[in-house]
């Protein structure tokens, strides 16, 4: 679709409206117009170049060409990726390089929820498609359970809050390009996750029954 890189920088910056144009500022609803997304695209640009020239076979890149055949994923990031909500429980958020921060295992809802959208936002920098949050609600139960079992406990209007505003976290635009993620979550109503229904409660990195 562009040819250089000085070419995308001027449809971005343009005035005009065309297909090439609108493809860059509104490729899909996740993104918002702005400078961190003209620099996704010129990252996009090079690692399809690089995908076309030095991975797939030169067939693939005459039949895309040509328009015969549509390669839709042309980044070098893996796809999609599901988080295990247990994992986060019993590990916190781990640090995915020698000098960025982490967090331990928590011991509270509210933070638990807070580290539900912080390992989207992290793990979604580095993939191209989603992100699942597997067992949501049945990990959240536990933990709701276990601080009324401490004196700790919510109104349904405090509950309704706090599950707000991870929904609202999970769609502010702080992934690469002024985007928001892709998440996905799994709820189950009235009965664990079938995943994790024969594991034992984690809250804080460990199972808090095990000496009782």
């Amino acid at each position: 679709m562009f040819e250089s890189t000085r070419q995308i920088i001027q449809k971005f910056t343009s005035d005009t409206n065309d297909k090439q144009a609108d493809y860059l500022k509104h490729e899909n609803s996740n993104y918002v117009y702005s400078l961190p997304l003209l620099r996704h695209n010129l990252h996009n640009y090079a690692e399809e170049e690089f995908l076309f020239s030095q991975i797939l076979p030169p067939k693939i890149k005459e039949l895309y060409d040509e328009g015969v055949i549509y390669v839709h994923d042309k980044q070098l990031a893996p796809y999609c990726v599901s988080i295990s909500c247990m994992d986060i429980a019993a590990k916190g958020i781990p640090s995915l390089a020698k000098n960025m921060i982490s967090s331990k295992p928590t011991k509270h809802l509210t933070t638990l929820v807070r580290h539900f959208s912080n390992v989207v936002t992290l793990i979604s920098q580095q993939v191209s498609g989603a992100v699942m949050l597997a067992q949501l609600t049945t990990v959240a139960a536990s933990y709701l359970q276990d601080e009324e079992n401490h004196g700790v406990t919510y109104q349904d209007a405090e509950l309704q809050q706090l599950f707000q505003s991870l929904v609202w976290e999970l769609n502010m635009p702080l992934r690469s390009g002024a985007q928001s993620s892709f998440s996905n979550i799994t709820l189950e109503f009235g009965r664990p996750s079938a995943e994790i229904k024969e594991e034992y409660v984690v809250i804080g990195g460990r199972d808090p029954y095990a000496a009782i």
